[in-house]
């Protein structure tokens, strides 16, 4: 769960995790910011709102803003390297 502290837009929270994903499969990436920007919606997130990932057991990764599923993508690699950003130490 990502609760966030200000409001950012759209464009920014994709940003976001622009760096965190070099690397990846340009057609992969793409998948991924066009599901998660479905979620988030035109207004962005406001303070406040909170983001949810949720990994499941069958490969799919799912998303919702402020508890409202709102799209998934089954991608190994959107998965595997999503968790990788959430679990580094760094």
């Amino acid at each position: 769960v990502l609760k966030m502290q200000r409001s950012v837009t759209k464009a920014q929270f994709i940003e976001a995790f622009r760096d965190s994903f070099a690397g990846v499969n340009p057609q992969n990436f793409d998948a991924f910011k066009s599901v998660l920007e479905a979620c988030i919606g035109e207004e962005g997130l406001k303070q406040g709102e909170e983001m949810t990932f949720y990994w499941l057991t069958n490969g799919e990764l799912s998303f919702a803003k402020n508890g409202v599923l709102g799209g998934q993508v089954t991608i190994d690699e959107i998965s595997y390297r999503l968790l990788d950003v959430y679990t580094d130490p760094k």
